[in-house]
């Protein structure tokens, strides 16, 4: 394995705490609510870091929740939401994005959803 794939395997099973799936990627189906580990969308990946071999390693980690009744589908994301950022306390908290939890459309079915941005210090 390599040491980014390491990274998000760790953070998943850091994240297990949450009691919902936790994915150190895409999955390849969805159970709600769930949280997957990936590398960011639309933001830098690696950034060099202050020496020779050291970078910064951005993560995202996307948290779903359904959204059949809207009320219970946010208290059930901003739960899963403040655990996350208490259970990856090795990593720098870059914020949520949106920010506010949107609507997300799979295959025709609206899930709830948010992205929590993520960064580590890592050599390489």
């Amino acid at each position: 394995m390599s040491v980014l794939r390491d990274l998000r395997v760790q953070l998943a099973t850091d994240l297990a705490v949450l009691g919902v799936p936790v994915f150190a990627s895409w999955p390849t189906s969805i159970s709600l609510p769930c949280v997957y580990v990936m590398p960011p969308l639309g933001n830098i990946y690696i950034a060099p870091g202050p020496n020779f071999r050291e970078y910064t390693v951005h993560t995202d980690v996307a948290i779903l929740a359904d959204h059949a009744d809207v009320v219970e589908s946010l208290e059930t994301l901003e739960g899963l939401l403040e655990l996350a950022i208490t259970n990856s306390m090795d990593w720098t908290f870059g914020g949520v994005e949106p920010p506010a939890p949107i609507t997300v459309t799979e295959s025709g079915a609206d899930y709830l959803g948010t992205v929590m941005h993520l960064s580590k210090p890592v050599t390489l």
